[in-house]
């Protein structure tokens, strides 16, 4: 690959990381297409064809109308640039790389991604509002967004936990989104921990209907909750990526060690000590 392209524009550098966007540039270099025309020509699952296409167009480099993908002045200047360069763009995605986009819900992130922030915020909070009712009826609560049944922990910690998580995440926003209101920043947060409350529920249910007497059950239902945490976390990487256009390994890489970590020792540390 020739050196030059590393050290143009930024743009530029961001299609060559991720080769697959330069197929994604060629295919409509002439002519506009549709999301599911790209989709079967380039077999790129969806979810990863809307997330590059989302991030691209926040570089400038396509836009949307409707379903359509436009390429744009500066992602033709990006093709042409780009023309002659021994890019391996025709390499397939792994079945670990598609195994990994599902299980982080990097679809899921894509789709929210594209609800508004205010219809987002509201169905946010009706979830969590739900799932916090199961679990105050269940006794489950959340230290440190890790889930615990320990009789000694008060039920309003969860709401601390929350509040917590919102307070850091939205400090941790301001650094990677300083131009987005706070309604983005809180929206996030909130929609972030569906998939750590959706686990929380079915681990209060199983809990309610006595099914956690069951070994093999409460195997699946302790591992469910436990990683639905780093789930959230994903999700969240995936929604700050795309707004950001950092990757989505950077951020996750950074919630991981800012927020996972500490969350693990603290919970740990309070969990003995009860």
């Amino acid at each position: 690959m020739d050196g030059s392209a590393n050290n143009g524009p930024m743009y530029i550098r961001y299609v060559i990381s991720r080769p697959r966007r330069l197929r994604i540039l060629k295919a409509i270099y002439v002519s506009s297409k549709s999301l599911v025309e790209l989709e079967k020509e380039l077999n790129i699952p969806l979810s990863i064809l809307l997330y590059d296409i989302e991030t691209m167009r926040l570089q400038g480099l396509v836009t949307r109308i409707g379903s359509n993908v436009l390429l744009t002045d500066r992602g033709r200047n990006v093709v042409d640039a780009l023309r002659g360069m021994n890019i391996d763009e025709e390499k397939p995605l792994g079945s670990l790389h598609k195994l990994i986009n599902y299980l982080s819900l990097r679809p899921i992130g894509v789709y929210l991604h594209q609800v508004e922030s205010r219809i987002l915020l509201i169905y946010s909070l009706l979830i969590l509002a739900l799932s916090s009712i199961i679990m105050y009826m269940s006794g489950i609560k959340l230290l440190f967004l890790l889930p615990t049944t320990d009789v000694f922990i008060p039920q309003y910690v969860t709401i601390i936990s929350i509040i917590l998580f919102i307070i850091i995440n939205v400090m941790i926003l301001r650094t990677l989104m300083p131009l987005h209101d706070m309604i983005y920043w809180v929206t996030y947060s909130l929609a972030s921990l569906i998939p750590l409350f959706t686990a929380s529920t079915i681990y209060s249910l199983a809990y309610i209907l006595g099914l956690m007497y069951n070994p093999l059950i409460a195997a699946i239902v302790y591992t469910v909750s436990y990683l639905s945490t780093v789930v959230s976390i994903s999700l969240l990487s995936t929604l700050v990526s795309l707004e950001t256009s950092l990757s989505t390994e950077i951020v996750f890489t950074i919630y991981v060690f800012v927020m996972f970590v500490p969350n693990v020792l603290l919970y740990l540390i309070l969990s003995s000590s009860l």
